[in-house]
């Protein structure tokens, strides 16, 4: 019977973003590093045992920002004294003078918002936080504005179902400290959940104030995906996610022959069960690695392939022409 505790791994970093090389043990263990300071307490609000894999579909969408629409077609717009100059859509797609092997990497987000300090951010839709994350405080908290714990600075990640067998994750990047939700929590359409984040490298990553808005293709965690690994005797091995049931996961090992009784992860100890020839875990397992290979948080990527145009995929939701209402997080 074995327990393993994760190890952690330094990543490289282009640009103002975070960009993984291609190597899935790479991503794994950036993603176990940067949760610590994310994953749901027994404390926090919204958090319950069961990972909430059938959340309803969502039936109607807003956009994240009440400008969004607007700046979206603007070439240019005046805040407080600052002409702001925009890019179509938000600049999704775009080149940007960062490169990986002479190949200029592409903006695969939505730049929204600039300059618009406390600006209200809202759900488009319905759906679950997966991630709430902010910077690390005190005395350990990386210093050196490359740490990967602060190139994000607060962002939440919401998963909305768009329908039966289809999802999208959803990323609100940049914002401020006074998040307003909890990883877990169930969310619907236009209930705020932060503010943009001023010019601070323990806020909003130390840029420019915006948001930064994302829409990826597919769940946090795919069905079949390889989703942790770990490592005995200098070795790797890999955990795969085959099935998400009510309370508990099925896995399968890499190495048929290991048999894991418990797995300590950030602190928290899962148990394995064996039965019919199959492996379970609690699914609460998954609240501690909210994310899956390939599904980089970063703002630029070699290929926008699994991204969506944000603004275009909200105007096919019909945000722009019957969006949800906003709501203001009551003392606001």
């Amino acid at each position: 019977m074995h327990s393993f505790q994760w190890k952690m791994s330094m990543c490289s970093r282009i640009g103002k973003y975070g960009l993984v090389r291609q190597s899935n043990f790479l991503i794994i263990l950036l993603i176990v590093a940067d949760v610590s300071a994310q994953q749901p307490s027994k404390d926090e609000p919204g958090l319950t045992a069961n990972y909430m894999v059938d959340h309803p579909v969502a039936n109607r969408w807003c956009p994240p920002i009440r400008s969004t629409f607007f700046e979206a077609v603007r070439d240019f717009s005046i805040v407080g004294r600052r002409r702001i100059r925009h890019r179509p859509n938000g600049g999704y797609g775009l080149p940007v003078v960062d490169r990986v092997a002479d190949q200029h990497l592409l903006h695969v987000g939505a730049d929204l918002g600039w300059y618009q300090v406390g600006e209200p951010v809202f759900a488009v839709a319905d759906g679950i936080v997966r991630i709430s994350y902010g910077p690390p405080q005190g005395d350990d908290a990386p210093q050196k504005s490359g740490d990967q714990a602060l190139l994000w600075g607060n962002y939440v990640v919401i998963e909305h179902r768009v329908s039966e067998d289809e999802y999208v994750t959803a990323i609100y990047g940049h914002l401020g400290a006074d998040r307003m939700v909890h990883v877990g929590d169930s969310v619907s359409a236009g209930q705020q959940i932060g503010t943009i984040g001023r010019n601070h490298r323990r806020i909003n990553g130390g840029f420019k104030p915006h948001l930064h808005f994302g829409i990826r293709s597919g769940r946090l965690i795919e069905i079949g995906a390889t989703f942790a690994v770990f490592q005995i005797n200098g070795q790797n091995r890999s955990i795969k996610l085959q099935a998400v049931l009510d309370a508990e996961i099925e896995v399968e090992l890499s190495d048929p022959s290991l048999r894991l009784g418990q797995l300590e992860l950030n602190g928290k100890v899962f148990d394995f069960d064996y039965r019919d020839g199959k492996i379970f875990a609690p699914s609460a397992m998954l609240w501690s690695v909210p994310s899956r290979p390939g599904f980089e948080l970063v703002g630029y990527s070699l290929s926008i392939e699994g991204w969506n145009d944000p603004v275009a995929f909200l105007r096919e939701q019909a945000a722009d022409t019957n969006p949800a209402p906003f709501r203001l997080n009551p003392g606001r």
